[in-house]
């Protein structure tokens, strides 16, 4: 017997135990993909809270397959401008 064929126990409509041949695929891991990021931005502290505001991005190259009938590697960013607010409560 072939090592990628393996038998699996199936059944039927009718409720009849077949075995059934499944071709398992060899798959190989995906290429590592480099990612660059990157914010500027500034805080106010305040006594118990934290404003921040700036502007991030995130660019993952030749991240994305953006072909149907043959392989494009294109690179998709994030980015924008961002605001967080932190509040301490107790302490």
């Amino acid at each position: 017997m072939d090592t990628l064929k393996r038998p699996i126990p199936a059944i039927s409509p009718l409720g009849i135990k077949r075995p059934v041949f499944v071709l398992f695929a060899l798959f190989s891991f995906p290429p590592i993909k480099p990612l660059a990021q990157g914010f500027i931005g500034a805080s106010l502290k305040f006594p118990n809270a934290k404003v921040s505001l700036g502007y991030r991005g995130d660019f993952f190259m030749g991240a994305m397959d953006g072909s149907i009938d043959r392989r494009k590697n294109e690179t998709i960013g994030f980015y924008g401008p961002f605001a967080t607010i932190g509040i301490g409560l107790g302490g």
